[in-house]
């Protein structure tokens, strides 16, 4: 039992990690479109960053960088849907997300009303 427990987290942790990935290609491409130009260098201990002008770089090519690096993370979100699809395979599950209809179907209220009664209204 505690085999299929370890397994069931390392699982959810799996797809759990996956999604967030996922979510953040997303945002990113979003917000690609929406801001400027930045270009960010890094490392452990500090951080430079450089806003378009200070780059120097035409609005073409700002362009052609952001068209390039949207590429490469909407590739990169494919890979991981994949990757989703292949683990959510094992339960016969897509990646689509969709809502998962009720398992019971509410019942219709049944007219209340006083009086004799409705031969419609009687289930035979």
């Amino acid at each position: 039992m505690e085999m299929n427990t370890q397994r069931m987290d390392a699982f959810v942790k799996d797809v759990t990690d996956c999604r967030k990935a996922i979510d953040l290609c997303r945002a990113a491409i979003k917000k690609l479109g929406e801001q400027p130009l930045h270009l960010l260098v890094s490392n452990d201990l500090e951080r430079i960053t450089l806003n378009s002008k200070e780059i120097g770089l035409s609005k073409e090519s700002q362009a052609a960088i952001v068209m390039v690096v949207k590429g490469s993370l909407e590739a990169r979100e494919n890979e991981l849907c994949c990757q989703m699809d292949e683990l959510m395979g094992n339960y016969g599950r897509t990646t689509d997300f969709e809502a998962v209809p009720p398992a019971l179907t509410p019942k219709q209220k049944r007219r209340q009303c006083y009086g004799p009664i409705n031969p419609d209204d009687v289930e035979w």
